[in-house]
C-alpha cells in the first residue's frame, strides 16, 4: 500500500509537505484569535511561526525525492515591490520605524504567498487549508452577535495581552475579533460572496450547499450588525457580481445581478429612511468623526500624492503627513487614508503602485485563461443527468469573488495595515 485516502502517498516528502499544511492552519487560526494581529506586539508570536513555517518548507524541499519538485515562481513577481518598501523605508521615509512595521507585515504575506502556491497545490491540502482559515471567521460571528447585545470592550480585552480602550461609538456593534467594526466588515465582506456561490453552484452535496446558504446568511446578519455602512454598497457590488460566475449566460447572470444589487440598496434605503434609529446611526456614520472621515483624508491623500507623485513620501509616512498638514484638523488621527491605492500612491508613489499592480494583472490574467478554457458544467461519472462544475473552473470562480471582494475591502477602507485581513487576501 503506497497511499492513503486523502493523505495521499507515503513518505518523507509528502509528510512533511502535511507539516507545512498544517502549520499554515495554525497561523490562520492564531492570526485571527490575535485580534486580526492589528497590534504589533502580536507579531512577537506570529514571526516564529513564520520562522518554523519556513524551517518545514525547506526540509520538505530536501527529503521530497519521489516526484520532481517544481517550484512556483508566481509570488517572485512582487518582489520588486517588496524590494521597493525596503528601499523605501530605508532612505526616504521620515518615520523609519512605521516603514519597517510595514515592511514587516508585506514580507509575511510574501511568505505566505510563496509556501501556499507551492505546497497547498493538491484538493486535499487546499480545502484543509480553507477550512482552518474558516474558523476565526465562525469565532468571529460568535462574539459578534454576543458584543452588539454586550459591551464589545469584555470580548476584546480577552484576546488582548494589553488592554483596549474602544471608542465610545463602537458600543453596541459588532466589532468581531478586530477593535473595530470597520475591519470585521472587510473580512466578513471577502467571505460572503464565497459562501453564496458555494450554495447556489451545483458542486457539493445539497445538505452541504444548505450549510454554506445558511452561512452565507450568518455572515450578511454580521455585516448588518457590525453598522458598516460603506460595506452596504461594497455588498451590493458583490450581489452584482456572483450571479455572472453562477449563471452560464452571461445576459441571466447580469439581469440577476443588477437586480439583487439594486433591490439591496432600495432596501438599505427605506430602512435608513423611514427607521428613525437607524437614520440617525447612519447620519453619525457619515460625519467626518465616521465613515465620513475619507472625505477629509481621501483629498488630503491626492494632495500628498501631488506634492511627491513618483517615489512618494515614505513608508509609514501618512499619519504624520496628515498630522502636521495645515489643510485637515482631525479629532484623531489616522495610519492609513482608508484606501490602499491612495495609501500606495502616497507612501510608495507612482513605482510603488506599478510595482503592485503589475503582479496582480498578470496573475488574473492567467487565472482568467485557465478559468475561460474549462467547460462551465459536466456530468458526473455516476449520472448523465446530474451535472457540476468542474473543479478547476470552482476553485478558480472561487478565488476570483474573494480577490474581488478583498480588492473593494482594500479600496473602502484600506488592508495593508490589517495583517489578518492580508493573510486572507493572500
Amino acid at each position: 500500500m503506497n497511499s492513503i485516502p486523502f493523505y495521499g502517498r507515503l513518505g518523507w516528502g509528502n509528510f512533511f509537505d502535511w507539516m507545512v499544511t498544517f502549520c499554515l492552519c495554525g497561523m490562520f487560526i492564531l492570526s485571527g484569535f490575535l485580534m486580526g494581529s492589528v497590534h504589533p506586539e502580536t507579531h512577537l508570536i506570529l514571526l516564529p511561526c513564520f520562522a518554523l513555517l519556513l524551517i518545514l518548507h525547506g526540509v520538505w524541499y530536501v527529503v521530497e525525492k519521489e516526484t520532481p519538485v517544481r517550484l512556483s515562481l508566481v509570488s517572485l513577481l512582487f518582489l520588486p515591490f517588496l524590494g521597493w518598501v525596503l528601499i523605501n523605508a530605508y532612505y526616504i521615509s521620515p518615520t523609519p520605524w512605521r516603514g519597517w512595521q510595514d515592511l514587516v507585515y508585506l514580507a509575511e504575506a510574501f511568505v505566505l504567498l510563496w509556501v501556499l502556491t507551492n505546497n497547498a497545490k493538491t484538493m486535499s491540502h487546499i480545502w484543509v487549508v480553507c477550512f482552518s482559515a474558516i474558523i476565526p471567521v465562525a469565532y468571529a460571528l460568535l462574539i459578534g452577535f454576543y458584543q452588539f447585545f454586550q459591551n464589545p470592550e469584555k470580548i476584546v480585552n480577552a484576546m488582548s495581552q494589553v488592554p483596549v480602550q474602544l471608542s465610545p461609538e463602537f458600543l453596541g456593534r459588532a466589532t468581531g475579533i478586530f477593535a473595530d467594526p470597520q475591519s470585521f466588515a472587510m473580512l466578513l465582506l471577502l467571505m460572503l460572496p464565497c459562501f453564496i456561490f458555494l450554495g447556489t453552484v451545483p458542486r457539493f452535496p445539497a445538505l452541504l450547499r444548505v450549510f454554506c446558504l445558511y452561512t452565507a446568511v450568518m455572515l450578511f446578519l454580521g455585516l448588518l450588525i457590525s453598522q458598516v455602512y460603506w460595506a452596504c454598497l461594497a455588498l451590493a457590488l458583490m450581489l452584482f457580481l456572483v450571479p455572472c460566475f453562477v449563471f452560464r449566460k452571461r445576459a441571466k447572470g447580469l439581469i440577476v445581478g443588477i437586480v439583487c444589487g439594486v433591490t439591496w440598496l432600495v432596501v438599505t434605503g427605506l430602512v435608513i429612511f423611514f427607521n428613525t434609529t437607524v437614520r440617525e446611526s447612519a447620519e453619525e456614520a457619515f460625519s467626518v468623526n465616521g465613515e465620513g472621515v475619507r472625505r477629509v483624508l481621501w483629498p488630503e491623500a491626492w494632495q500628498l500624492v501631488l506634492e511627491q507623485p513618483i517615489q512618494g513620501n515614505g513608508s509609514g509616512s501618512f499619519s504624520m503627513l496628515v498630522e502636521q498638514s495645515p489643510r485637515v484638523l482631525l479629532a484623531r488621527q489616522s495610519q492609513t487614508p482608508l484606501n490602499d491605492v491612495l495609501h500606495i500612491l502616497v507612501e510608495y508613489g507612482l513605482v510603488g503602485l506599478i510595482l503592485a499592480v503589475v503582479p496582480l494583472g498578470i496573475i488574473f490574467f492567467r487565472a482568467y485563461q485557465h478559468w475561460a478554457k474549462e467547460a462551465f458544467y459536466k456530468y458526473t461519472a455516476r449520472s448523465r443527468r446530474q451535472k457540476v462544475m468542474p473543479s478547476k473552473r470552482f476553485l478558480i470562480s472561487l478565488g476570483f469573488l474573494g480577490s474581488i471582494g478583498f480588492l473593494l475591502g482594500s479600496v473602502f477602507n484600506g488592508a495593508l495595515l490589517l495583517p489578518g485581513v492580508l493573510f486572507y487576501g493572500v
